[in-house]
């Protein structure tokens, strides 16, 4: 099931390309798509798989970012950071945390910027680095 939902998405996001009067037709459909990668990825995650619930949820969000939805991009990212945190990638961790931090700052969203700057600084002090939070807005 899961080959041929890829298979799906890179033909939706192809088309997508290719015809971009076509957009909004192609938003439910890649939506809900997204939308099963969620889900298929927190089945795994509760399951313990956490390698296929990453690769699931870098499916998700490669979908959220081509819909450009800022919301459902940070929910993703926010997930992928609970599960490279379980797998002890702190690289990703960070990365992902970054890019909700770049997410609120393109959107001049003044709260999700403060709760992202916090999010951050705690994950630096859980991997020992609490100096490397830059304070710049």
């Amino acid at each position: 099931m899961t080959d041929g939902l890829v298979r799906a998405a890179a033909h939706l996001t192809e088309r997508w390309r290719a015809h971009p009067d076509e957009r909004p037709a192609l938003r439910a459909p890649l939506a809900r798509l997204a939308g099963r990668f969620r889900a298929e990825a927190d089945a795994c995650r509760e399951r313990g798989d956490l390698r296929v619930a990453v690769a699931q949820r870098r499916r998700e969000l490669a979908l959220r970012r081509r819909l450009d939805d800022p919301h459902e991009t940070t929910g993703t990212l926010l997930a992928l950071v609970d599960d490279y945190r379980g797998l002890g990638a702190r690289r990703q961790v960070l990365d992902c945390a970054d890019e909700v931090l770049a997410i609120a700052r393109v959107h001049r969203d003044e709260p999700a910027i403060v709760e992202a700057h916090r999010r951050l600084h705690a994950l630096l002090a859980e991997f020992g680095r609490p100096e490397a939070v830059r304070h710049d807005p």
